[in-house]
């Protein structure tokens, strides 16, 4: 039979608020659950492949091998050089 435990609820409290502070993890599992997210920076992306670094390899190596199939750089936006004016003459 397993034994059985009770943890105090400050405990609780203090491992959960540590758990969701901790690298982002919290903001990073809400950038994941919200499914009309589409698009990534380069710093959530690697938020998610550092939580998923927190595991065992070889319970998530499946996961982080698909980033580098499933993950597409987005074609930047074209932005033009700031000394790139016009003037007529007059």
């Amino acid at each position: 039979m397993e034994n059985q435990y009770e943890i105090t609820k400050e405990l609780r409290e203090e491992s959960v608020k540590f758990l969701n502070a901790y690298a982002n993890y919290e903001k990073c599992l809400g950038n994941l659950e919200n499914l009309e997210k589409n698009e990534f920076t380069e710093e959530e992306i690697n938020d998610i492949l550092n939580l998923l670094g927190s595991f065992r390899l070889k319970d998530v190596f499946h996961l982080v091998e698909r980033f580098k199939v499933e993950v597409t750089l987005l074609k930047p936006n074209a932005v033009e050089p700031a000394n790139n004016t016009t003037e007529q003459a007059g």
